[in-house]
């Protein structure tokens, strides 16, 4: 309680006797809400099994059993009406190991580790019910001044040659308790996802139809598929690091990453602007990057055109650079390789009327200066993001968090706009 009061925490005690059911209703009922229950209560007779007397055999399965019974039966009526709630049981290594003179014992943790299967199954998801079965802790049933000559010479077996620490004990229930939010949490994350690729799919289905309509037959290419809701087996939440998200990277393997974004100038190679989400998909970065350009000091220009490559592509983001007067050019594929030589130095077709915004910007994409403005994003952003890396040598994030992640990408665009400027000047 002490440790808890001196954290900034309300602690009470109360006592109760856990193997009554009249006391541990009281109990709860002073509680008020529980939100997280941990059945503790537990005791140990060292005897032969056939000395062990009806008596203290009802004792050790009462203390250690039927307490964890009772408790959880009471805790778990206002659970269930809040949908929400977490039970932690301690069990011990002996409910899986047995031990010669503690029959009692094994045959209680046994049945809290039954008991504690059971509940998980009937009251999932909501409420998630997990056991600990650690090996002897280092607590007052444990110390060495109550043991016998004979269990201290079995405690010598232990790999370890030593006793588990309470904190030991405490860090595997937070554990237990982080993995259940980290559930919870990617849940409603899926959730989310399923609403917007719900209203992808509908726009994909209205825009199919009405094609449909005005050519009296279905357009070419796949029908769109409805989404499925839930977690996927690849949705996952990084316990060190839960603002980071997993991502794919180069060179293969998955890791914990930020999408860390650059706009840089094509003519002085500064970079105009930062940006760090948590997305893996690029495609939704183009509107906050046009919002943040337009922030920008109009003395230091005009944005004219945004050249970014396919992973950017969407008739969203097109829109978005129109509505702006921006002049998108943004590649929509990738070009085959060794392409006809003659191709770059020829103009398209001419461009058919009522073109969509898509449509025009395939079309300038096409043209000789479209083709010539486009080449020049690799001249640009690409050996900007190489120097950072291999000159400056920022290539990996060493702090955890969202906004102390978008705040290193923030000095590191300075440091290169600081020597770039220094070029600048001659």
């Amino acid at each position: 309680m002490h440790a808890i009061t001196a954290q900034g925490g309300t602690a009470l005690a109360i006592e109760a006797d856990a193997t009554n059911a009249l006391q541990v209703r009281k109990m709860v009922e002073s509680c008020g809400r529980i939100d997280i229950l941990v059945n503790n209560a537990g005791i140990i007779i060292e005897t032969s099994f056939l000395k062990i007397s009806e008596a203290e055999w009802d004792h050790v399965l009462n203390s250690d059993l039927k307490s964890v019974f009772l408790c959880s039966q009471a805790a778990l009526t206002g659970m269930v009406i809040r949908g929400e709630g977490a039970i932690v049981n301690i069990s011990s290594d002996l409910a899986y190991l047995g031990r010669a003179d503690f029959a009692s014992y094994c045959a209680a943790k046994a049945g809290v580790i039954g008991l504690t299967r059971s509940l998980a199954r009937e009251f999932a998801p909501a409420i998630r019910i997990n056991a600990v079965a650690p090996g002897p802790v280092d607590t007052a049933m444990l110390s060495t001044a109550s043991m016998s000559a004979a269990w201290i010479e079995k405690e010598k077996d232990i790999p370890c040659r030593r006793f588990a620490g309470p904190e030991e004990i405490a860090r595997r229930e937070d554990r237990l308790r982080a993995i259940g939010e980290a559930k919870a949490k990617i849940e409603q994350r899926a959730k989310e996802r399923h609403a917007e690729e719900e209203a992808e799919y509908k726009a994909k289905v209205a825009k199919r139809e009405e094609k449909t309509r005005q050519n009296g037959k279905p357009p070419r290419g796949k029908t769109p598929v409805a989404p499925v809701e839930g977690a996927r087996d690849k949705d996952q939440i990084n316990l060190a690091d839960e603002e980071s998200r997993i991502m794919k990277v180069s060179g293969g393997g998955f890791e914990p990453c930020y999408n860390g974004q650059l706009a840089v100038g094509m003519d002085s190679m500064l970079i105009v602007n930062t940006h760090t989400v948590q997305d893996c998909n690029d495609k939704q970065q183009i509107q906050p990057a046009l919002e943040r350009l337009a922030e920008l000091p109009g003395a230091l220009g005009k944005l004219e055109h945004l050249v970014a490559d396919t992973g950017y592509g969407s008739d969203t983001n097109v829109k978005a650079c129109v509505e702006q007067d921006v002049i998108p050019l943004i590649a929509v594929s990738r070009e085959h390789h060794h392409p006809d030589p003659m191709a770059r130095f020829t103009e398209p077709p001419p461009l058919i009327d009522n073109a969509t915004e898509m449509e025009r910007m395939r079309h300038a994409l096409l043209t000789m200066a479209g083709r010539a403005l486009y080449a020049q994003r690799k001249s640009t952003v690409e050996p900007v993001i190489g120097i950072i890396k291999s000159v400056l040598g920022f290539r990996q994030f060493s702090l955890r968090g969202l906004e102390n992640v978008k705040g290193r990408l923030n000095l590191v665009a300075m440091a290169w706009n600081l020597k770039r400027m220094f070029v600048l000047a001659g």
